[in-house]
């Protein structure tokens, strides 16, 4: 070691030889104090567990797997993630930029959980369902969604870049000292609840001419029904054109209204929920 050095630098390359229709069980590694680089992962994986401690985990290409979990402290996540039964990538003291994909087969929920602290979470996701309608089993949604993000003194930006006709999604994210911003696909339709403690939350809409997803001649109308200082909940929704005379894009005020009216979910089973918690920060919800 030369004099005065106290370190020394060296990179480890794992290579794995593949070939058509190669399977890889399980993908391990544990490499404290090591940033690790995965790329051309171009073979089928069962499962991923990456531990990472005090090390970035970044990935070139796109991660697929049934099963993916990338834990590490004091590094940043970041990559493009496919995933079919679960994802979970957790870090501390740093970010967490993700490509996500989400692919269901309706039998049980594919699940996601990103959580950090003093870290920035930016992600774009785009769920893909595999369920058939015309199956006897078929649960009565395309497509089953559970998707859970938590960081605290940092920012927090979802976009959802696509999701499939009558999803059941249940999402939630939170931060603190923060502000959240979340911006939906152009065909959603559900509920959802803001929760902020700086100033009202903030709804924003350029709705465009989207087409009716279920053909139906229907227009997309924002249902406000209640809100206060540090809340704001409402309803996303598809209107008959003719049933109420209103504008493409129409915002309803039906403050205390009580429960969602039978009439806004009797053309498909909506059981979406979206839930947006930003203590000592403001939620934004944009719908584009």
């Amino acid at each position: 070691m030369p004099k005065g050095q106290q370190h020394i630098l060296f990179d480890i390359l794992v290579s794995l030889p593949t070939y058509d229709g190669s399977v890889v069980a399980q993908l391990r590694a544990d490499i404290p104090k090591f940033s690790q680089l995965f790329y051309h992962l171009n073979f089928e994986l069962q499962v991923v567990d990456v531990r990472a401690t005090e090390g970035d985990v970044m990935v070139e290409g796109e991660l697929h797997a049934k099963t993916i979990n990338i834990i590490t402290t004091d590094g940043e996540v970041s990559g493009q993630f496919w995933a079919d039964d679960s994802i979970h990538l957790g870090t501390s003291e740093a970010g967490i930029s993700a490509n996500i994909r989400l692919t269901n087969e309706g039998s049980r929920p594919t699940s996601a959980v990103l959580n950090t602290s003093n870290g920035v979470i930016v992600t774009r996701w785009l769920l893909s369902s595999i369920v058939n309608p015309s199956s006897p089993s078929y649960p009565g949604y395309n497509g089953n969604f559970v998707i859970h993000s938590t960081t605290s003194n940092a920012l927090a930006y979802h976009t959802f870049e696509y999701a499939p006709i009558n999803p059941n999604i249940i999402f939630e994210t939170h931060t603190s000292n923060a502000s959240t911003s979340v911006t939906m696909w152009r065909t959603m339709e559900g509920p959802f609840e803001m929760h902020g403690d700086i100033g009202v939350p903030l709804v924003e809409t350029h709705l465009r001419a989207v087409d009716d997803p279920m053909q139906l001649g229907r227009d997309p109308v924002l249902k406000l029904l209640g809100f206060s200082r540090d809340m704001l909940e409402g309803f996303f929704h598809w209107r008959q054109s003719s049933s109420a005379g209103g504008r493409y894009g129409d915002v309803e005020e039906a403050i205390n209204a009580g429960p969602i009216p039978r009439a806004l979910t009797s053309v498909s089973n909506i059981s979406s929920r979206f839930r947006i918690f930003s203590e000592q920060g403001k939620p934004m919800l944009n719908f584009v």
